[in-house]
């Protein structure tokens, strides 16, 4: 039973990661694709790269500042992908300014629109303004 489990267990890594290489070679390697990409699934993809090793440059969310290098205010109407953006930018190295600036405006815009939020998204903001992923 547990030489199962451990088959399975072992299995199940090396399909995640092969899920993670096609990403991160489809994706990343052809930076078009993440330029397509909505903020959600932008942070989402960004925060599990990043989490397992794979060398994502922060400059993929340069396309969500304006003109004086601020975050677009548009995207507080994405919640969900606020709060994939903010959990993303824990996984910031030294110097990478975006996430910096990415955490403190999503920690903010959470924090402010909290309340107008669908009570399931509710819940998850108040988790990880307590407890971030990372």
């Amino acid at each position: 039973m547990i030489c199962r489990d451990l088959e399975y267990h072992i299995k199940i890594q090396d399909e995640l990661r092969n899920l993670l290489e096609k990403i991160y070679y489809d994706y990343y390697k052809t930076n078009d694709k993440w330029n397509t990409m909505d903020l959600n699934l932008k942070a989402l993809g960004f925060r599990l790269l990043r989490q397992h090793g794979y060398q994502v440059p922060q400059e993929i969310f340069q396309n969500f500042k304006d003109k004086t290098q601020n975050l677009k205010p548009h995207l507080i109407e994405d919640m969900m992908g606020v709060l994939n953006l903010y959990e993303a930018s824990y996984h910031s190295f030294e110097y990478e300014g975006i996430l910096d600036d990415a955490r403190e405006f999503t920690k903010k815009q959470l924090i402010e629109n909290q309340d107008q939020t669908d009570e399931s998204i509710s819940e998850l903001i108040s988790h990880a303004l307590e407890f971030p992923l990372h």
